[in-house]
């Protein structure tokens, strides 16, 4: 399964446009971010520069919630 990186435009100015990536498509877009899923090479290797910050999608499961004491009902 390949995995999804979230990269970041941390440059100054608009975003410039990317070069078409042959083994992994863009999953979601905003103005400064993308979530990238494919070949970590590839993703990379599309930017370069210190202007692009790429890092590894992570999850964080939501805790389970704790058991309460119900209290009883007064008559």
């Amino acid at each position: 399964m390949p995995k999804r990186f979230i990269v970041r435009f941390r440059g100054k100015g608009p975003r410039p446009e990317i070069a078409p990536l042959t083994n992994a498509r863009v999953v979601d877009d905003t103005s400064r971010m993308m979530l990238i899923e494919g070949a970590e090479d590839e993703i990379r290797g599309a930017f370069p520069t210190e202007d692009w910050l790429v890092t590894p999608e992570a999850s964080v499961d939501n805790p389970v919630e704790r058991p309460r004491v119900e209290k009883k009902a007064e008559a």
